[in-house]
């Protein structure tokens, strides 16, 4: 990983007076430790080292750079060896956002004059305010990957109750996604398993494969005749009250307070040009799902949009399971930590009535 670290930052950046600040610029380390090859103690022993800086913002010239001894340093980290200390700073060193500045001896030590430190032998932080944006758009990465993972897991776990509720013959399928789901989160191990789940549901249901582009986020989808729903033995209707108390952002969309079915699908058609959700994705959602249930959709990527990078693409892969489960639109709200239950046919246009 050095390597990749060192190509990163082979271009730094002017440097404001002022600097960064430094416990953000930790942050994003610490987000983007996987891509700078950083264990959770380096970034520790770089914590420790920030801690050194008299400021909050990290400094230009020798002011940046601290020199506490390794005595001094290890028991700033509870009693952590030299020998293991050394072995940090160097890789704090090798992946670029430390440099070193020693002095003949190696001895670090600082000199003052009047106008405070004039010359610092020891560690320089100040590649940290360097590459601070280059260090941002590394945990920005970073946090665009987990949340592609993490809506991936909703889509197994989603598929897999699925499954679950409807057959018992798949039972190794099962065995394998309750496996996958315990690992260290893996895209492409996500992806495979999500091909697999939906197969299996596919041949239960003897639902076709869906037409579309090899644009992922914005294929066509063929609306399809729905399978009957297999739903748990309690489950609780969903009324607009309900919707309402779990998505509660969309309300401040609506002038006047959301009473009916009409005025919040009205709200959420235009919410759904806020998240970036296109009219045709949009038009599929109501024609597979049904208008009522498409807007509870939006209200919940609403309720939740700082997670969802792509809204339009999440809208998708609901859409996508749609031919097997009449409610898929459900997905979202086990995202959101809810379960709302099973979506029932009725007039939707009191707040008494539940939808379909």
């Amino acid at each position: 990983m050095e390597h990749v670290a060192k190509t990163a930052f082979a271009r730094a950046e002017k440097v404001c007076a002022d600097g960064p600040d430094k416990w953000k610029i930790l942050n994003a380390v610490t987000e983007a430790a996987q891509e700078f090859g950083l264990s959770h103690r380096t970034i520790g022993v770089l914590r420790a080292l920030l801690s050194f800086l008299p400021t909050r913002h990290i400094p230009v010239g020798p002011r940046a750079i601290v020199f506490p001894a390794n005595a001094t340093l290890s028991d700033r980290l509870h009693g952590m060896p030299e020998s293991t200390l050394r072995r940090h700073i160097a890789a704090l060193v090798g992946c670029g956002i430390v440099s070193r500045h020693d002095s003949p001896n190696r001895k670090r030590y600082a000199r003052r004059g009047q106008g405070g430190i004039v010359h610092a032998f020891g560690l320089d932080l100040s590649p940290l305010a360097q590459h601070a944006r280059q260090i941002q758009d590394a945990a920005n990465r970073e946090t665009e990957r987990k949340t592609a993972l993490k809506i991936k897991r909703d889509i197994i776990l989603s598929l897999r109750h699925t499954l679950q509720s409807s057959a018992g013959e798949n039972f190794a399928l099962l065995q394998d996604a309750h496996r996958v789901l315990r690992r260290t989160p893996d895209n492409n191990a996500y992806s495979q398993l999500i091909r697999r789940l939906e197969t299996a549901i596919d041949a239960l249901s003897g639902t076709p494969e869906m037409s579309g582009t090899d644009t992922e986020n914005e294929r066509h989808i063929e609306p399809q005749s729905k399978p009957k729903y297999i739903s748990a033995p309690n489950d609780t209707p969903v009324t607009l009250g309900l919707v309402l108390s779990v998505c509660s952002e969309i309300a401040a969309y609506f002038p006047t307070q959301i009473q009916d079915w009409r005025s919040f699908v009205t709200t959420a058609d235009q919410v759904a040009g806020f998240l970036g959700i296109s009219s045709q994705t949009l038009n599929n959602g109501k024609t597979i799902l049904g208008p009522e249930q498409m807007a509870i959709v939006i209200a919940c990527i609403l309720q939740k949009a700082a997670t969802v990078d792509n809204p339009s693409g999440y809208v998708c892969d609901i859409l996508r399971r749609a031919g097997r489960d009449s409610n898929a639109g459900l997905a979202i709200f086990h995202a959101l930590g809810r379960n709302p239950g099973k979506l029932s046919a009725d007039n939707p246009e009191s707040d008494d009535k539940t939808i379909g």
